[in-house]
């Protein structure tokens, strides 16, 4: 399969458009033909083809899509080209949860309840942290440490050494537990 433009001229004004192609062998004579498998539609950016173009190069040679970016003065280089993204970040239903939380004053009543330790990160934020983790991926306290990067939390809640420390979620916990005994 290939992709094919084809031009029409209509009133005096050219158009294109992309075909995606496969060759066959028409059954009569046994030539040589292509075959129509879909219609992409007109095409006015030339960027567009191009793209289309990488998307099917990448998909033949199982590799991820690098889109080709738009310049303005020069053609499309490899500097030019967008950034494939890094990681995947659950947004919005963190976002919302630890919204909701903010707006019980969960957080400034955690702050004001719980011991403050010498640590790196503040216990309320690991609280809200794990009040997060099992509303929206209920699982055990060692999940949270390997779920907590992999989300938006670091941004949120401003603490970006909270996924690094895995003693801070099992740690803090197992101390206030410990203490609310008392």
């Amino acid at each position: 399969m290939h992709l094919r433009v084809s031009s029409v001229t209509r009133c005096g004004k050219s158009y294109q458009y992309v075909q995606l192609v496969e060759s066959i062998r028409r059954d009569h004579d046994g030539m040589p033909a292509h075959r129509v498998v879909a219609n992409l539609g007109r095409i006015s950016d030339p960027l567009q083809l191009e793209n289309l173009k990488a998307a099917f190069a990448a998909n033949r040679s199982g590799q991820r899509l690098v889109p080709v970016a738009a310049t303005v003065s020069e053609p499309a280089i490899e500097s030019t080209r967008l950034r494939r993204p890094s990681a995947i970040l659950r947004y919005l239903d963190v976002a919302v949860v630890v919204a909701m939380l903010e707006k019980l004053g969960l957080r400034e009543e955690l702050a004001r309840l719980l011991p403050q330790e010498e640590s790196t990160v503040s216990p309320d934020r690991v609280v809200v942290a794990l009040v997060a983790q099992r509303c929206l991926d209920p699982q055990s306290k060692l999940h949270a440490v390997r779920w907590f990067p992999r989300t938006a939390l670091p941004e949120l809640l401003a603490c970006h050494r909270l996924s690094s420390t895995t003693r801070v979620f099992i740690g803090c916990s197992n101390n206030w537990r410990a203490a609310s005994k008392n």
